[in-house]
């Protein structure tokens, strides 16, 4: 399945979808707080993130001071929900493992896929979920060339998805929503959300979780230069 439209502009999502965790970030944190006697499972911190991090930017946005700042009110909120004391040794404990430990890189396909979507002269944008470390990301791992604009939660002070964040990214490049494209790996953060303010989604479903879901669907991102082939 093809979007219905020949697309202007390329939104992408960054996490999940062109860089990858060198472990997902539930399971180390599920680890860390087991090591403190702490026993909550990597999924239940999955879901529980994707929660917090869906109303974080609200409240908080720009307001945190820091990466650090932020972060830190981020596993608080968790925490909390999980109904996990968030004491100030476990919550050390969390920043400091998460730094060490956790790393993003690109999936193997992502700078070749963006450079092919590049060279067929459409701009690049990007839509994330994502605090102000997301800048420091893009550039380390080599994607930062590639985008005209990058738009993300904490700046913005709304999350995927919010209609809000789409639609600074589309004013940003001045586009209408039917002559855009976001491709991500969310089927609620990315896929509602664009089609909730008229841009076609794309869904990256490296796993093949997603197949009954009514949208174009991509196993890898090279999927993403097959669905441009007759743009």
């Amino acid at each position: 399945m093809r979007p219905p439209s020949d697309p202007e502009v390329i939104f992408f999502d960054i996490g999940g979808t062109l860089l990858n965790f060198n472990i997902e970030p539930s399971q180390l944190f599920s680890r860390i707080l087991k090591d403190h006697g702490l026993a909550v499972e990597p999924g239940a911190l999955y879901r529980t993130m994707r929660a917090v991090e869906a109303d974080m930017p609200a409240p908080l946005g720009t307001a945190a001071q820091s990466e650090a700042a932020y972060w830190r009110a981020f596993d608080e909120r968790i925490l909390e929900r999980l109904g996990v004391n968030p004491t100030r040794e476990v919550l050390d404990e969390v920043s400091r493992r998460f730094q060490s430990e956790l790393t993003l890189e690109p999936f193997a396909e992502s700078l070749k896929v963006l450079e092919a979507v590049r060279a067929r002269g459409l701009p690049l944008g990007v839509i994330s979920n994502a605090s102000h470390g997301i800048l420091g990301d893009i550039k380390r791992t080599g994607l930062a060339p590639f985008f005209k604009h990058v738009v993300y939660s904490q700046a913005v002070g709304a999350a995927k998805p919010d209609p809000a964040i789409f639609r600074e990214a589309l004013a940003r490049f001045g586009v209408a929503p039917p002559k855009a494209w976001h491709v991500g790996d969310n089927p609620v953060a990315d896929v509602e959300g664009a089609r909730g303010v008229g841009i076609h989604p794309v869904l990256v479903d490296r796993g093949g979780q997603h197949a009954g879901l009514d949208v174009p669907r991509v196993a890898d991102l090279n999927g993403v230069v097959d669905l441009l082939g007759g743009a």
